[in-house]
């Protein structure tokens, strides 16, 4: 009877430790794929990458994929990066995001500077100074998402207060790196949810606490053009925008930021935690991403908020010590990734073409049908997913896994709960054995699963 225990729980435990070997490992992808890409997420980031380059039209999305394009293939050279000043000399041809950027810009002037061929370094010149000097603003001073007229977007904190703060710090200007920052909070205070206590309303009209911390999407001094919905995407576009404004603080050199540094750190900071705070408390959709209006259950579960909030939770989980998180708060917003991560992996979100669904309407955010023909924000924002939870994984962030890291650990405890329940069961089996045995196979996968990595270890 013995016997027939420990054979059996042998034979579970390979058949475990096969699934992982053969179908995690095979999934790494292309072995001649660049370096910056060879960590398996759990889906083909080959084909999402291939396919994101071919679906945008409009100059945000242009832009979004540029910088997808920066954080994936040149990582080094994003605000994210070691090197996000440039000091080493790069050819255009040798950075993709450069090469994909140089075929969709056309440049003009003030408000259009980047939209005759001048120098690109006059066009973004031009386009600071319109954004700083000539875009209306709201009546507090926040820049108007808008150019016809005062209207503030969350979308705007990911459009122009990191050009902002970038162009601060390489022009070594404080001021402008400054204005970053408070647009940030001028947006923050004009656009954070009010708490409602009507217990009978609904979104997007009345909004509960357990969306405080979250943005509304959209005040315009026209009211039939606002929206106060908490929409997931302009909430992530919210996020991530201020999480580069974040990084370019930290990395700035720190003579340079001398009297508003840890200022600045402290607001930045707590304006994105509030917002994926709330995030978190949200309930899910069935499919267990956030909902396309965080707070309101009768909307479809979808990728392109989902994507880019996570994204942003890496972020700030890896850069945890400079913003003063426990190591317990840092693993609670990677471990808040790292399931929308999974879940984009559980092969019922990515097609084999690589097509990134369900997502919202780019163009009507209140189209109630599931997008599923490809947004170009939506693939885009898992491009900066992958590349947020690979620096995250490089930089050994609590709750940071390889995808099959995760399942081997996982599958081991099993299988040594199984193991230890033969001795529960049978006092005849020695507890050392049982421990031996799990050694035993623990070492052998482990050897398997580096041989596949190539060195890579967990």
């Amino acid at each position: 009877m013995v016997l027939n225990y420990i054979l059996t729980g042998s034979f579970f435990f390979l058949v475990l430790a096969s699934q992982i070997c053969s179908k995690d490992v095979a999934d790494v992808g292309n072995r001649n794929a660049p370096d910056s890409l060879r960590l398996n997420p759990g889906f083909n980031i080959h084909k999402v990458v291939e396919t994101s380059k071919k679906l945008p039209s409009r100059s945000w999305e242009f832009g979004t994929e540029s910088e997808a394009l920066l954080e994936l293939y040149n990582p080094e050279l994003s605000i994210h990066g070691n090197n996000p000043s440039g000091k080493d000399v790069y050819k255009p041809d040798q950075v993709k995001a450069l090469v994909y950027a140089k075929e969709k810009i056309v440049i003009g002037t003030g408000a259009n500077a980047l939209s005759d061929d001048r120098k690109y370094a006059n066009a973004a010149k031009d386009q600071v100074e319109y954004v700083y000097g000539g875009a209306p603003r709201w009546f507090n001073g926040a820049i108007s998402h808008r150019v016809d007229h005062p209207a503030l977007w969350a979308d705007f904190i990911y459009m122009a207060p990191p050009y902002l703060a970038y162009c601060g710090v390489v022009e070594n200007n404080a001021t402008t790196l400054r204005e970053a920052v408070d647009q940030i909070s001028l947006y923050h205070d004009v656009l954070r949810m009010n708490v409602t206590t009507n217990a009978t309303g609904v979104p997007p009209t009345n909004h509960k606490a357990v969306g405080k911390g979250s943005w509304e999407d959209i005040i315009d001094i026209n009211p039939n053009a606002s929206d106060s919905g908490l929409w997931s995407t302009g909430n992530g576009w919210a996020a991530a925008g201020a999480m580069r404004v974040l990084a370019t603080v930290i990395k700035a050199p720190k003579n340079f930021t001398d009297g508003f540094r840890q200022d600045a750190i402290t607001r930045v900071s707590s304006i994105i935690r509030d917002i994926l705070d709330a995030a978190i408390r949200m309930p899910r959709a069935d499919n267990n991403l956030l909902r396309n209006y965080l707070d309101d259950p009768s909307w479809f579960g979808e990728i392109s908020g989902s994507s880019v909030l996570a994204s942003t939770a890496v972020r700030l989980a890896t850069f945890g010590q400079e913003i003063g998180l426990t190591p317990n708060e840092a693993y609670r917003y990677a471990e808040f990734a790292q399931n929308i991560r999974l879940t984009l992996g559980n092969g019922k979100h990515i097609s084999a073409s690589g097509t990134a669904f369900p997502a919202i309407n780019p163009l009507d955010w209140n189209d109630r049908i599931e997008f599923t023909q490809g947004s170009p924000e939506d693939n885009a924002f898992i491009g900066l997913l992958f590349a947020a939870w690979r620096d995250c994984v490089q930089a050994n962030t609590p709750g940071c896994w390889r995808y099959g890291t995760h399942h081997l650990r996982r599958s081991l405890f099993i299988s040594y709960l199984f193991l230890l329940s033969l001795f529960t069961t049978n006092r005849s089996v020695d507890p050392e054995w049982v421990y031996a045995v799990y050694c035993y196979f623990y070492y052998v996968i482990r050897d398997r699963w580096e041989q596949n990595f190539e060195g890579i270890h967990y």
